[in-house]
């Protein structure tokens, strides 16, 4: 079944043989076999093989999601960053270096698209309806845990200039802070049709968070990642401000 599945993801990624193996630190001749039948591959192998298609393996292939790639970007361009898993991070770390991602906002990118901010397990939520920024970050503020903003706010404020997309409230308690908007807005469908995204975070995502009028934003370069993860005209934006940097 495994050379099902691996020639399935291969075709569906639209990525080259070279590059899957490159990527996952699986060699040509181990992927020929799999693909043919004529070895057993092990859920390690899989997971990497998954990753590098751009896709993840928890007993089922779903999209993309993990934290601790945000985390590993943050560790090799930030200085002083911890990640919440020094491990976790650690592994990421050497997917990016297979890759040969060394430009800063190749990294970032590659990043954010893996951390998949549109796909996020619970007890992230994802809302829609209109909302100003202030009223996303009183239910932050009322829920008594940290809390921080990215996502259209943080680039609006980073590009100085009008925004639109995705608002973003990264919250140690993100059901609560869901729960405290429900007057005002309505779950999503999908994540693909939320205005708002209330995102469980890791301890290390408000490393070097600040505030600004009052409010708390997540670090410049976690808006970026959230930029590139969250696509569309905030990923343009993200790509515009970290080409400055």
């Amino acid at each position: 079944m495994e050379h099902i599945f691996l020639d399935g993801w291969i075709k569906r990624s639209g990525l080259s043989k070279s590059y899957v193996a490159s990527a996952s630190g699986v060699s040509r001749s181990t992927i020929h076999r799999i693909q043919h039948g004529e070895t057993d591959p092990t859920l390690g192998t899989l997971r990497e093989l998954a990753i590098a298609c751009g896709l993840d393996l928890d007993l089922q292939v779903r999209p993309l999601s993990d934290p601790f790639a945000a985390q590993a970007a943050r560790m090799l361009l930030e200085q002083g960053f911890e990640p919440d898993s020094l491990a976790e991070a650690n592994q990421w770390v050497n997917r990016l270096h297979r890759l040969g991602l060394q430009d800063p906002v190749a990294v970032i990118d590659y990043a954010g698209r893996a951390s998949g901010l549109l796909a996020l397990g619970a007890p992230s939520v994802y809302l829609r309806g209109d909302i100003d920024t202030l009223r996303l970050a009183s239910a932050g503020d009322a829920t008594g845990a940290r809390w921080a903003l990215s996502g259209q706010p943080h680039l609006e404020l980073g590009a100085g200039r009008a925004v639109a997309g995705v608002k973003v409230l990264w919250a140690e308690e993100p059901r609560l802070a869901a729960s405290l908007l429900a007057d005002t807005l309505k779950e999503a469908r999908s994540p693909h049709t939320a205005t708002v995204v209330v995102a469980a975070a890791l301890p290390a995502v408000f490393h070097a968070s600040f505030k600004s009028g009052g409010l708390n934003y997540v670090a410049p370069i976690q808006a970026l990642i959230d930029g590139f993860s969250l696509g569309g005209q905030l990923a343009g934006v993200a790509a515009t401000i970290a080409k400055e940097w």
